[in-house]
C-alpha cells in the first residue's frame, strides 16, 4: 500500500508491477570499487541553464576518472554540443514521449549499462524511466532546477531512486 499525503490508495495491478521492477538499489558503489559509468539524459531541444549544469557536471565526472555518456533528442543543441565535446553521445527521436524514442532509449539503456542514470529534466526522468523498466540499473537520480510544485510525485517517486 502507498501513501498519499491526504488518504492511503492503493494503485491498480499495472501501477504495483512498476513498483517492484523499480526497486531502489541494492548495493552502494565503493569509491575503491573502480570508475562509474554515469549516463547523462536530456529531453531540452535548446541549450539552457540545466544543459550548461548537465555539461559541466559531465566534465567534472570525466575529470575524476568517471566514464560519461550522454542520451539526449537527436536534433537538440545538447546532443551536438556533448558530441562536438567528445562524449558518447546517443540519440532518441523528438521529445522523448514517443513510442519510437521509448524504444532508441531503451535499446541505449540495454547498450550503456551504466551504473547510474542522471535524468536531467523532468520529461527525461519520465522517458527513462519508462524505457528503463525491468533493467539493472543501479542508481536513478533526478535533477529538478525549478521551485514550482511537483505535478507528479509518481515520477519523482518511484522512477529516481532516493
Amino acid at each position: 500500500m502507498l501513501r498519499n499525503d491526504a488518504s492511503e490508495t492503493r494503485f491498480p495491478n499495472t501501477a504495483s508491477v512498476w513498483i517492484q521492477k523499480l526497486s531502489p538499489p541494492q548495493h552502494v558503489h565503493s569509491p575503491s570499487s573502480g570508475p562509474l559509468h554515469i549516463c547523462l539524459a536530456s529531453t531540452q531541444a535548446k541549450w539552457h541553464g540545466g544543459e550548461k549544469q548537465a555539461a559541466l557536471l559531465a566534465e567534472g565526472l570525466t575529470r575524476l576518472g568517471h566514464r560519461c555518456s550522454i542520451l539526449a533528442r537527436a536534433e537538440g543543441e545538447f546532443s551536438r554540443r556533448m558530441q562536438a565535446a567528445g562524449y558518447e553521445v546517443h540519440t532518441f527521436p523528438g521529445s522523448g514521449r514517443s513510442v519510437s524514442a521509448c524504444m532508441h532509449i531503451r535499446r541505449a539503456l540495454k547498450t550503456l549499462r551504466p551504473d547510474v542514470l542522471h535524468a536531467n529534466d523532468a520529461h527525461a526522468l519520465t522517458a527513462t524511466g519508462v524505457a528503463g523498466v525491468g533493467l539493472d540499473i543501479p542508481l536513478r537520480v533526478a535533477a529538478r532546477r525549478v521551485d514550482f510544485p511537483i505535478r507528479s510525485r509518481f515520477r519523482y517517486r518511484y522512477l529516481a531512486h532516493g
